[in-house]
Parts: C-alpha cells; structure tokens; sequence
C-alpha cells in the first residue's frame, strides 16, 4: 500500500534577468514521451504568472500576468504569447519601460497553466508548472522608451 502521494508536477526553473531590459524568454513544453510538443495554443490553454516579493506575499506586492500590479515602488506588466503555442511554444514578454520601474531584488514566480475545454472557453483543470526563483539585477542605465 502507498504511504504518500505527490501530485506536485511543478519543475523548478530559477530566472535570472536585468531591470530595465526587455524581457523575453521563450519556453517549450512536450507531451509526457518528451519529444511530441504539446499543443498549448490558446484554444487549449491558458497561462497565469505572478512575481512576488515571496511565496506567502498575498499579492498585494507582486506584478502579474492577470493585471499591472505594484512590487515596492514598480509595476510592470507581463504578457504571455501563444502564437507558436500549436508548437508548444509560449514567450513570456515584460517590455522594458514596464521593466525599468521593478527594483532590482529577489522575488519568487509561478506559471500556471489552465486547460480549456473543448469550446475553449472553461477551465476544466488547473496545474502549476513552473516556479522558482525571479532575481533581477540592477541596471546602470534606464532608458525608458
């Protein structure tokens, strides 16, 4: 007999990047053979991520995917591309003049993943997975454009 479960699939990815640039990381997800790329176009899928001062922050101190919300004295806005997503491609995207106002420090994130139904229009099942460690470094020069 089993004496636990974990139904915890989230994989660790720790991101690392400089306040004021673009951000722009691409991500590709496949299907359980880890070769097939999983369609996660958005009429499959629908993606969430939050960066926050902590794991137990309550949002109130955190930018996110959802909405512009503030982090210390910053807001950025995050926006999650599924054009390749028939790919299994998404881009996580911050442009810079939203990226210049976030204080270099050490956040946490996740992503969440929401999987449609076949219309496309409820979520049926909602996993996390990805999380890790968001640091972003000081800029010497902000150019906000």
């Amino acid at each position: 007999m089993a004496t636990s479960v974990n139904l915890d699939i989230a994989q660790q990815l720790d991101i690392t990047c400089r306040r004021g640039d673009t951000f722009s990381l691409g991500l590709t997800f496949y299907q359980a053979d880890g070769a097939t790329p999983l369609n996660v176009s958005a009429s499959e899928y629908s993606f969430s991520m939050d960066i926050r001062e902590s794991d137990t922050d309550d949002g109130s101190n955190s930018f996110a995917s959802t909405d512009t919300a503030a982090i210390a004295t910053g807001t950025a806005n995050i926006t999650i591309d599924q054009d390749n997503g028939t790919n299994g491609q998404i881009t996580l995207n911050i442009a810079a003049s939203s990226f210049s106002t976030i204080p270099g420090g050490s956040y946490v994130y996740d992503l969440q993943a929401e999987q449609l139904d076949a219309a496309g229009t409820k979520i049926t099942k909602i996993e996390t997975w990805l999380y890790g460690s968001f640091i972003v470094n000081e800029d010497v020069t902000i150019k906000v454009g």
